[in-house]
């Protein structure tokens, strides 16, 4: 997604609101000039870097889409976090924009000292 390429680099959310609703750029023109930076901190550190589109369902002028983190890898010990996600997106003015964003992460470990010396 575009969105992603863009958050990786962007040093401020002004640089992703164009990939946002109206509302949710309301919601960023609301927040305090002081809580911003803080705000936009929490977003690129929670937000996967690389990911992969497993489903879509489009109806009318909104769709979901169902991701997954691509650069989700093992530890040497075995731990995997594995992380999905879902994206809703409205279309305004012909483009679709980003509603809301909900990400939940997975820790599985190998395992453990005991079980791989057996």
């Amino acid at each position: 997604m575009q969105y992603h390429s863009a958050l990786s680099t962007a040093t401020a959310v002004d640089a992703v609101e164009p990939y946002m609703c109206k509302k949710v750029t309301k919601e960023i023109d609301e927040t305090p000039a002081d809580m911003k930076p803080k705000m936009f901190g929490l977003i690129k550190e929670f937000t996967p870097k690389s990911v992969k589109v497993t489903s879509e369902k489009i109806d009318g002028d909104q769709a979901t889409l169902s991701l997954i983190d691509n650069s989700a890898q093992s530890t040497p010990r075995g731990i995997t976090e594995k992380t999905a996600g879902t994206v809703t997106l409205v279309r305004e003015d012909g483009t679709w924009k980003i509603d809301k964003e909900s990400w939940n992460s997975n820790i599985t470990s190998g395992p453990t000292d005991h079980e791989s010396t057996q």
